[in-house]
């Protein structure tokens, strides 16, 4: 029975095959033709488009815009430093706070009325010698400028002459020392006012007999003075200004030839060290090495004096000079 079944399903499958219209035949064949060649054109342009993505440069690179060239800039000539003649002071406000300081001691003190004080006074004050040391003092701390060292100098002069004087009791030397004082005072005031406005500080003068102090340079070395011989006018102030260029300590005593062998005798005695006192109210500075100091001298005779170190030894070996005073 199965052998039928399978003889009937074989002749219909051949039968059915061989049973397609003719209509829907061309149609299918229609189809699958035009799928077939759908299929190659896309596959073709694909390819195209790939080889032609690779092969192009420009594609690959991005378009750069070239920014337009900048007008050229016209070159400013260099300006010419200014040529200045003189280069301007420069003033500290420490140096002026230390001079404004200076000269309020100074003007505080009341030298005016000292001076009236002593024209009628019959003794020197016990205290009065340790209060102008006390102006001493000031005027040495401050920072002077170069355009009143020398009105400075001249006052500090004066100044360790009344104290010098003080400190002997001599009355006339008291009255004669606050005169010039209260000269140089008023100079070197002044002074101040017109360094600190900017304007031209005067030539300061001794105020005694109305006579100039000058100013002699002495260079001091181990072991003598240059120059060796000065000349000096009987009873007119000066400023002596020794600098010690040696590399030791040295003196100068102001006195005629009888003294300077006493001086030396004594040191030879019993030795001698110049911060020992014994200079008093002689005519005398000590000076280190390096440093400079003022000694006012006013030699009253004419004649010749000396000025010499008397540091042990030194004397010996001929630090001495002359000073030739005339009448």
């Amino acid at each position: 029975m199965s052998t039928k079944f399978d003889e009937r399903q074989l002749d219909r499958d051949a039968e059915g095959s061989d049973s397609i219209p003719p209509d829907r035949a061309a149609t299918r064949s229609f189809w699958n033709w035009f799928g077939a060649v759908f299929g190659i054109v896309v596959l073709v342009g694909a390819v195209a488009l790939y080889v032609t993505g690779r092969d192009d440069p420009v594609a690959e690179q991005p378009t750069v815009t070239e920014p337009e060239a900048a007008p050229p800039v016209a070159e400013e000539p260099a300006e010419e430093p200014l040529e200045l003649e003189d280069e301007p002071s420069v003033t500290t406000s420490g140096q002026s706070s230390s001079v404004l300081l200076g000269i309020y001691v100074v003007d505080s003190f009341g030298f005016h009325g000292m001076e009236e004080t002593y024209a009628e006074a019959t003794e020197v004050g016990e205290r009065d010698a340790g209060q102008v040391a006390k102006v001493l003092a000031a005027t040495d701390a401050v920072d002077w400028p170069t355009e009143l060292t020398e009105a400075a100098t001249v006052f500090r002069g004066d100044v360790a002459g009344l104290h010098e004087a003080l400190e002997a009791g001599d009355l006339e030397g008291v009255r004669s020392g606050l005169e010039a004082v209260h000269g140089s005072q008023h100079d070197l005031s002044n002074g101040v006012y017109a360094w600190l406005a900017g304007t031209p500080v005067a030539e300061p003068t001794a105020d005694s007999g109305d006579q100039v102090a000058e100013v002699i340079e002495i260079d001091m070395f181990d072991f003598g003075y240059t120059p060796e011989a000065i000349d000096l006018q009987a009873e007119v102030p000066v400023i002596l200004r020794f600098t010690n260029s040696g590399k030791l300590e040295h003196e100068a005593m102001v006195g005629d030839g009888h003294m300077q062998e006493e001086w030396a005798a004594a040191g030879q005695e019993g030795g001698h060290d110049p911060r020992d006192g014994h200079h008093g109210d002689l005519m005398a500075v000590t000076v280190l090495p390096g440093e400079t100091q003022d000694l006012e001298v006013m030699i009253d005779e004419a004649g010749t004096w000396y000025m010499a170190c008397h540091i042990t030894g030194h004397y010996e070996q001929g630090q001495i000079a002359t000073i030739n005073v005339n009448a």
